[in-house]
């Protein structure tokens, strides 16, 4: 389990020897590239075209029709090896790819368009967890983007209205969101390389908890002259990572506003970024950018937690300036934080349930007809692992899901004390059968967690699961 306190995540900033390069690893991948293309094409299928669906008017038929990411391999730099623990080896990677594919689509209406290239830049984090006395020694490998990867599609066909439509933008957008779902941190993508891994052992709890205050800024410039003095209405975009972006409220007639505004968002690396967008509002119309800036969290505990970060423009300083703070908790198994008032309010978060889907047994139906999920149900709020169908190497009846669902807790949401459901299923409707974990229950369990191996249904079907629920304090 990692350690959440700032000084932890300061050490494990600096706690390698240095990037190195990966020459002899680019050179491996270009002899399989021919076959990890075709493995990657699969991929992108699976794993993108199902959100198609969900997309507005025509764009929701659109489907690909070939995808071929050509003869130009992905290639790898700046490797990091951090010491995390003595049953842990974390690597980060820089990832860049710059494809020559040949990726069609067709929707109805839109007619076919495709993509001619693909550029894609990011760092990715890779565990190698739990490390065991038997080949392979290690158990598992965990890979996922740190934060969410630039990506540059180059369309064709369509390509005059696609770079400059909303077309442009959702096929992106969607991609992105894919992506995240499957390898951008929190979320992270599981390779067994042990058939008999123990995904509880290799599940890694998140760092802990990341309070982003906006609390000043300065410099701002008054445009105009006289009595056509124009003084900027100041608000900043935060993006934090892959989460979603967060704004604060708008500061009128002043070139030094003061928010103090704060936002909670789940940590998992040291690495994910802070990226700050401040805008002149122009009520109605489109606002005015006045600069942007970035940082990443251990950065800022690097610089005593509150770093006053310089706006950049089209590649210049604007001379403008933002005061940001951040602040960690630590992942605890004590609720105080869940009636305490440092913890009120929508945007603050008191503490985090995490549900662990490992496996399914015994399910009731012939082989070819398994497609087998679970559902949680949370609330107001439910949540689904991916399918299992039988394939060459997977057993549809005994699935494995090794799925992790995070959960953020504010007040509200935690005082509500729901049970948490799983609910298993074939076909995404068919119901095997039920099971629950009283809140009571977990509440009142060691440590505050729960895990089990129980019947569901009445046909001998079983899952294995494990829910735990934490509260937060500060990290000092």
């Amino acid at each position: 389990m990692a350690s959440s306190t700032p000084g932890a995540v300061i050490a494990a900033s600096i706690a390698s020897g240095g990037p190195e390069s990966l020459g002899w690893l680019n050179d491996i991948i270009s002899q399989l590239w021919e076959r990890m293309s075709i493995v990657g094409s699969d991929m992108v299928k699976e794993s993108v075209e199902p959100s198609f669906a969900e997309l507005p008017g025509p764009l929701s038929s659109l489907h690909f029709t070939n995808i071929d990411l050509g003869k130009t391999p992905i290639k790898f730099d700046r490797i990091d090896v951090h010491t995390k623990n003595e049953d842990c080896i974390k690597l980060d990677i820089d990832v860049i790819w710059d494809g020559d594919c040949d990726i069609a689509l067709k929707a109805n209406v839109l007619g076919s368009f495709g993509v001619k290239s693909v550029k894609l830049e990011g760092r990715l984090s890779v565990l190698m967890l739990p490390l065991i006395d038997r080949m392979p020694i290690v158990s598992a490998v965990q890979v996922a983007f740190i934060n969410p990867p630039k990506l540059d599609l180059d369309f064709t066909g369509m390509a005059n209205i696609a770079d400059l439509s909303i077309i442009d933008q959702t096929i992106r957008n969607t991609i992105h969101d894919s992506m995240a779902a499957m390898m951008v941190l929190p979320d992270r993508m599981l390779i067994k390389m042990d058939p008999a891994n123990d995904f509880f052992q290799t599940y890694q709890e998140p760092i802990g908890i990341v309070r982003l205050t906006i609390v000043s800024g300065g410099g701002f410039k008054i445009q105009g002259r006289l009595l056509n003095k124009d003084v900027p209405d100041v608000f900043v975009k935060t993006k934090f990572a892959g989460f979603r972006e967060w704004t604060t409220s708008t500061k009128n007639n002043t070139t030094s506003p003061e928010w103090n505004e704060s936002k909670d968002f789940v940590l998992s690396d040291d690495d994910q970024l802070i990226t700050l967008d401040a805008y002149d509002s122009d009520g109605l119309s489109s606002h005015d950018d006045l600069g942007i800036a970035s940082i990443t969290v251990g950065e800022l505990l690097l610089s005593g937690k509150t770093k006053d970060v310089k706006l950049v423009k089209k590649g210049k300083v604007t001379g403008a300036h933002i005061v940001v703070k951040s602040d960690i908790f630590s992942l605890v198994p004590d609720l105080i934080s869940f009636e305490s008032p440092e913890y009120a309010g929508s945007d603050s978060l008191c503490g985090l349930l995490t549900v662990l889907v490992a496996q399914a047994f015994n399910i009731p139906v012939e082989k070819d007809e398994a497609n087998v999920s679970v559902k949680i149900a949370w609330g107001k709020e439910d949540y689904s692992t991916a399918a299992v169908i039988a394939a060459p190497g997977i057993d549809a009846l005994n699935p494995s899901f090794d799925t992790p669902f995070l959960l953020p807790l504010t007040q509200e949401k935690a005082l509500a004390r729901d049970d948490v459901v799983f609910t298993l299923l074939n076909g995404g409707t068919e119901e095997i059968g039920t099971a629950s974990v009283p809140y009571s229950t977990l509440v009142d369990s060691p440590s505050m967690m729960v895990t089990g191996k129980v019947g569901v249904g009445q046909q001998g079907a079983m899952l294995q699961f494990r829910v735990s629920l934490r509260g937060l304090q500060l990290a000092e």
